[in-house]
């Protein structure tokens, strides 16, 4: 689709969520970024031997990791966009971040303009065709679900296959 025929300007696509204004968005993509990066971080280095120092590292990371779920759920409501992706996040982190970074900073890269907005914004759909919709995204969400689930199995069994030797 050509750049040009676009119908949606960043300022429509900004009214559709419940986002007030770009230094908003601004200041949530920046808290994101940080949040993202430290908690990434605090998990590899919690996971090291320090000694008393371990103990001290895993408390700060828990309150990081709450503080940056209960960040991600109220970033999400003001996209208006799932919370079950913060859940899907938490369950599978953090390998799960390289699907959730883009899908949670894609609209306020919108909003602040570093992305162009999409061709057009979701119709208001009928009954019928919701409950279709939402169907399918539980089938879609169980399929996504299975596949992770046995991704990380298999990292698991590698895990253990290689301490046991």
């Amino acid at each position: 689709m050509d750049i040009t025929s676009r119908t949606i300007t960043k300022e429509a696509y900004l009214a559709s969520t419940n986002i007030e204004s770009i230094d908003q968005a601004r200041s949530y993509l920046n808290k994101l970024r940080v949040l993202f990066i430290s908690n990434f971080i605090l998990s590899a280095i919690a996971e090291m031997d320090l000694g008393n120092f371990s103990a001290i590292v895993a408390i700060i990371e828990l309150v990081l990791l709450i503080y940056f779920i209960f960040f991600c759920a109220k970033v999400l409501k003001a996209e208006k966009e799932a919370r079950i992706n913060a859940a899907f996040c938490i369950l599978l982190a953090p390998l799960s971040w390289f699907w959730f970074y883009p899908r949670i900073t894609n609209p306020l890269k919108i909003i602040i303009g570093k992305k162009q907005p999409p061709a057009s914004l979701p119709l208001v759909l009928s009954e019928e065709e919701l409950k279709l919709k939402k169907t399918e995204s539980r089938k879609k969400f169980w399929k996504n679900i299975l596949i992770a689930s046995g991704i990380s199995l298999v990292i698991l069994f590698i895990f253990i296959y290689l301490l046991a030797r």
